[in-house]
């Protein structure tokens, strides 16, 4: 049986997404996506994050909700 498997990585510069299947115990990566987010823009001055930063990064989860849907990868 094969199963889709999405990871999401979320860093202070991007937000990653990989669609991996898993084949009779073995995984491979079949596709993915970068958004470049910059969520730590800003930080270094108050140490708080930025609406603008924060709302990029709302909008790349958002899209990545779509593309893990599309690829019907049912574990997250």
């Amino acid at each position: 049986m094969t199963e889709k498997i999405a990871i999401i990585d979320l860093g202070s510069n991007s937000v990653r997404c990989g669609i991996y299947e898993n084949q009779d115990g073995k995984i491979r990566q079949i596709d993915s996506i970068r958004h470049t987010v910059r969520l730590s823009e800003g930080l270094i001055t108050d140490n708080l994050l930025k609406k603008p930063a924060m709302e990029r990064t709302l909008q790349a989860f958002l899209n990545i909700k779509t593309f893990i849907y599309i690829q019907e990868a049912f574990h997250v």
